[in-house]
C-alpha cells in the first residue's frame, strides 16, 4: 500500500443528502497533520492510521466572507463563521479511505465523506 501521506479529494455528503457526494475539497495528509478547504472551508488538523482504520480530528471554518455573509449552510447545515471540530471516521482501501463524518457536538448527525488519493508529496 502506498504512503497515506500526499495530497487527497475530499468529497461528502451534506444535511440534505448526508449519503451522496456533493461537496467537495482538497485535504493534505503529511506528517499526522491535515490541511486543506475549498472554496468557501478551510480545513486543519491531525489524522491517526491503525491498519485499515483512518481516523481524522479537524478543525474546519469558513475562510470566504462572501460565502458566510450569503446565508449559505455548509454541509452540515449550519452558517456563518463559526470554527466547528469534526471527527472523520474510515477505513482505507489503497488508494482511497471511505467513512463518514460529524461534528463533535452532533455525533448522531453523520455524512458520507470519502478520500481519494492525487498524488504523493514531494
Amino acid at each position: 500500500m502506498s504512503s497515506i501521506e500526499g495530497m487527497w479529494a475530499f468529497v461528502c455528503g451534506s444535511f440534505a443528502a448526508p449519503n451522496d457526494v456533493i461537496d467537495r475539497g482538497i485535504l493534505v495528509l503529511e506528517s499526522g497533520r491535515v490541511f486543506g478547504g475549498d472554496s468557501a472551508m478551510a480545513y486543519q488538523g491531525s489524522f491517526a492510521v491503525k491498519g485499515e482504520h483512518f481516523t481524522a480530528h479537524v478543525l474546519s471554518w469558513t475562510w470566504n466572507s462572501t460565502f458566510a455573509a450569503s446565508g449559505i449552510p455548509n454541509a452540515f447545515g449550519v452558517t456563518g463563521q463559526d470554527r466547528q471540530r469534526v471527527l472523520f471516521e474510515a477505513n482505507r482501501t489503497g488508494n482511497r479511505i471511505d467513512g463518514h463524518m460529524y461534528l463533535r457536538t452532533n455525533p448522531g448527525a453523520k455524512l458520507s465523506a470519502a478520500l481519494v488519493k492525487i498524488t504523493d508529496l514531494p
